[in-house]
């Protein structure tokens, strides 16, 4: 079990976050993407905590295939923590880039039977299983 003063380190990156965005690159805030998951609530919470509020603006990106409550959680955190956000769906973007495309060519060198309007994940195995290297797997 690690064992660490959360509150202490907390308190160390968020000045280090100060230091860095006000002092050595002279900004005056940051743009924080927030998906809804942990990683980025912690970024905006520790950036909210080092900077202000008025200093931090949440950037929420769904794209066609983002989960509802990844979003409604990306919107509960900013309105929690008092900061502006904005929603921009990035899905038509990814659209005409051919991201979409490139997967689907992706998982058909798999999974040749793969068609539009399937659905599909990555699986990783569990870290606990002790495995020497860690193979991941197409399910659709």
């Amino acid at each position: 079990m690690l064992e660490i003063d959360a509150g202490r380190i907390a308190g160390e990156i968020a000045k280090s976050i100060g230091e860095t965005v006000l002092r050595r690159l002279r900004r005056k805030g940051v743009v924080v993407g927030l998906s809804g998951g942990i990683d980025s609530s912690v970024t905006a919470a520790l950036c909210t905590r080092s900077l202000g509020k008025d200093r931090v603006f949440g950037l929420l990106m769904p794209e066609g295939e983002s989960s509802p409550d990844s979003l409604s959680f990306a919107q509960h955190l900013a309105e929690t923590l008092g900061i502006a956000s904005v929603v921009q769906d990035i899905g038509p973007a990814l659209q005409a880039i051919g991201c979409y495309h490139q997967r689907d060519d992706a998982i058909r060198k798999v999974i040749p039977e793969y068609e539009a309007g399937w659905t599909s994940k990555i699986v990783l195995p569990k870290l606990s299983d002790g495995l020497d290297y860690a193979l991941f797997s197409v399910v659709a």
